[in-house]
């Protein structure tokens, strides 16, 4: 998308509105975005504004922040960061430096919290950040014969290996090659790994052993 060069384009105040969840009051928006800016926005198809009237929960955070009269929930403008508003902003990363505005502080924090629950379900930071992804040492295809030589020997009954009785049997692989490796097995559709239903069976070990996958924690893997 072309670099919109227009002293009415504040990158910063779009990182607001995307901080926000995509959606903000106008009254919230830091910094701040003038009349005029605002229509230029919405004449680029970079935001859309409506008129709402605030939810209960919604006019309590507007009170606290001192931006509503105690009895008044009257509609306001809430402005909503389109598609085309979301991609021209990653495409413009280094458009315009945060300089010493207090907002940068709050678009970081969220930045931060974004990345972290991003690793937590599974998307490689590294490509989020723009940097080469590590190179494992081991490969997916070697886990796999690995593990179809234990079969039945290790597996539990029912067909299932417990994670910890996997890392215990390959000492030699650091732990993030051996979580690649099993999560680009499952990808393939090659194994599937599942959390324990019951939590009398979760040990230390299994706890210690676990893999982070979208949120949830897995402790054992089925072949398939």
């Amino acid at each position: 998308m072309e670099k919109l060069k227009s002293p009415l384009i504040n990158l910063l105040s779009l990182w607001s509105i995307l901080a926000g969840g995509g959606t903000r009051w106008n009254c919230l928006v830091k910094p701040v975005i003038s009349p005029k800016s605002r229509k230029f926005l919405q004449q680029k198809g970079l935001i859309e504004v409506l008129k709402h009237r605030p939810s209960a929960e919604e006019f309590e955070v507007l009170k606290k922040e001192g931006l509503a009269k105690a009895n008044s929930a009257s509609p306001r403008l809430k402005i909503f960061l389109t598609e085309k508003g979301r991609r021209y902003l990653s495409e413009n990363l280094s458009g315009q430096p945060f300089g010493r505005s207090p907002a940068a502080t709050t678009i970081l924090n969220w930045l931060l919290s974004s990345l972290d629950r991003a690793r937590s379900q599974g998307v490689e930071v590294f490509k989020f950040l723009g940097l080469p992804t590590p190179q494992p040492s081991k490969s997916d295809s070697e886990l796999l014969t690995f593990l179809k030589s234990l079969e039945p020997f290790r597996f539990m009954p029912g067909g299932s290996l417990r994670l910890a009785a996997l890392r215990s049997l390959l000492p030699d692989w650091r732990p993030k090659d051996l979580d690649w490796a099993l999560l680009e097995l499952q990808k393939q559709g090659k194994l599937v790994l599942y959390a324990f239903d019951d939590p009398d069976r979760i040990g230390p070990d299994d706890e210690r052993a676990a893999l982070r996958v979208g949120g949830v924690v897995r402790h054992h893997l089925f072949l398939l």
